[in-house]
Parts: structure tokens; sequence; C-alpha cells
């Protein structure tokens, strides 16, 4: 969030690491942006992101993420918190 190294953003524009950060709006460490299998020409990585997870989440909502993304869950009618909630129900009915 502080770094000089120079990224390119997916709209091409070249910026700062810490300028990167201010320019999507991002405010915690770790940050995870899932971006999709091809980006829309001219958008910044915010905007092109399927999903942004700010911050440190429990390890069940970071696996939902990850396999939600991964099954493109974006292009579906499930949003991601009731995807996570039928996940944790199914979870822990295998518990039982």
């Amino acid at each position: 969030m502080f770094g000089d190294e120079e990224i390119v953003d997916t709209d091409g524009t070249t910026l700062s690491e810490k300028t990167a950060i201010r320019k999507w709006g991002l405010a915690f460490t770790p940050t995870i942006m899932f971006l999709p299998d091809k980006t829309p020409k001219g958008k910044t990585a915010k905007q092109a992101a399927v999903m942004v997870m700010p911050g440190a989440f429990g390890r069940y909502t970071t696996l939902h993420a990850f396999k939600w993304v991964k099954e493109k869950g974006y292009l579906k009618d499930e949003p991601f918190q009731k995807y996570h909630a039928r996940k944790l129900k199914t979870a822990k009915a295998l518990t039982k």
C-alpha cells in the first residue's frame, strides 16, 4: 500500500503501487481483487474486478470466495452471500 514499484493497471496506466491503491480506493491489507479471464478494455483493475475482498476473512469465507470466483458465480443468479450461506449450511450438515 505504500510501495513505489511501478505497476501497469489493466487500463494500461503505469503508476506506483501506492498511487494504484489510492486510484482503486483500497484501504486494507490484504486485499484480494478477483479479475475475470479477460478484462474489458479501458477498465481499471477495480472496475474490472468480479469481486474484491478487503481485509482478512475467516477460512470458510475466503475458501468460498475463491470457489465462487472459480465457478464463475458472478455470472450466475446466486450472489456470493447466498452462495456462502448455502455452502456453510452444507458444511455444517456434513459435520453432524
